[in-house]
């Protein structure tokens, strides 16, 4: 297309062009930051007001940051790992050994939690096929060192985390730039999620350090554990006040959710937009730990089950992890059969299995999502 004069003497053409200026110029890495930005990933001022805005400046910011990291040496007591999981190759900067747990199993292993981390995958496959999707979004909600948002990533899907330490942040940040054709997949928001907008600290113990627990209120005027530290300040928002109006909402496949107690305040924080409505993730998984439920929230342990119970999810106890040994379609079909028949557990008859198990990982499926899921099924094996 050919330009005349004209154009450059529209007013919304000099301010596209300042507006381009203007994102260039704060693109470009000025000096050697020793620590990160926290505002690029930040909530914006206004957020109904220009969403796309945000993302292109995000992304920007991204890439201002990967530029950096390429001429700036990995920070003291972190590293770099390759990962190899299912064929699929790509690298994790994590903490290094003694700082942090999961970490120093990644770092041992290759691998955090892998029967959780396939059935993740696994389920998200299962999204996209029921639902004619290419890429299911995963929603990763206490994203700590970056695992699950990377693999997710790395295996061709979309992904939006939350995860409000500035340190996880900034090694899921480098890993990102350190699969360059990822980032442009993953939304990052640097904040944590509650039932309603607050003020908040982030601590956690001094050998592992990924693993933060918000204190807010009263509690975060407390002095802190014995071999604890406060890793920052940190904004708490809702999830109805970020995904409400998101076009992309409804493509949410499977939500990962571990803040470490905190789980009924995040799903308090998304019901108008999304648990309550059909824009819900068709699946859940969870760490549910009964004795930080009651005591950070000084709820029943088992209140969070009933909540979800009562937005139309359903418990699982045992996971699907076999989907690769099924050889042909027909045994594809016997293992969604066997996935989807398993009957659920009401969180009454949970309360006496769980508690046996301090802390339990437990996989959800929504009622709308297994009918949705059996009539495709039916239809195609």
């Amino acid at each position: 297309m050919a330009f005349s004069s004209n154009h450059f003497r529209s007013p919304r053409m000099w301010f596209a062009l300042a507006a381009v200026a203007f994102l260039l110029f704060v693109s470009v890495p000025w000096g050697r930051p020793t620590e990160i930005t926290r505002t690029s990933f930040g909530m914006p001022k206004s957020w109904y007001e220009n969403k796309i805005a945000w993302r292109t400046r995000a992304a920007i910011e991204q890439n201002a940051f990967c530029r950096t990291a390429a001429v700036t040496p990995l920070p003291d007591k972190t590293v770099e790992k390759t990962i190899d999981l299912d064929g699929v190759s790509y690298k994790l900067t994590l903490y290094d050994t003694g700082m942090d747990a999961v970490s120093a199993i990644i770092i041992r292993t290759g691998v955090w939690e892998h029967a959780a981390t396939r059935q993740v995958l696994w389920a998200l496959k299962l999204a996209n096929d029921v639902r004619g999707q290419d890429r299911a979004t995963f929603l990763d909600i206490g994203g700590n060192v970056g695992w699950y948002t990377v693999t997710a990533a790395a295996h061709g899907h979309r992904v939006a985390v939350f995860e409000p330490m500035p340190q996880n942040e900034y090694l899921i940040r480098r890993s990102l730039c350190a699969n360059r054709d990822l980032a442009r997949h993953v939304d990052y928001y640097a904040m944590g999620l509650g039932a309603q907008p607050d003020e908040c600290r982030i601590i956690s113990h001094n050998e592992n350090h990924g693993n933060g627990i918000l204190q807010c209120g009263e509690d975060s005027k407390k002095p802190v554990a014995d071999q604890h530290g406060v890793r920052a300040d940190v904004s708490i928002h809702t999830l109805d006040g970020i995904v409400q109006d998101d076009r992309r909402a409804g493509e949410f496949g499977v939500m990962k959710m571990d803040v470490e107690g905190f789980e009924s305040e995040v799903l308090k924080g998304g019901e108008k937009s999304l648990f309550a409505t059909d824009n819900r993730p068709p699946m859940i998984m969870m760490e549910y730990i009964p004795s930080l439920q009651a005591r950070l929230l000084g709820d029943d342990p088992t209140g969070i089950l009933t909540l979800l119970d009562g937005y139309g999810y359903e418990i699982r106890t045992s996971w699907f992890t076999h989907e690769a040994k099924a050889k042909d379609s027909t045994e594809t079909g016997k293992v969604y059969n066997s996935f989807l028949g398993e009957p659920a557990v009401r969180p009454s008859e949970f309360k006496a299995w769980s508690d046996t198990h301090p802390t339990v990982d437990i996989f959800l499926v929504h009622r709308s999502f297994v009918k949705e899921a059996k009539t495709w099924i039916s239809a195609r094996y």
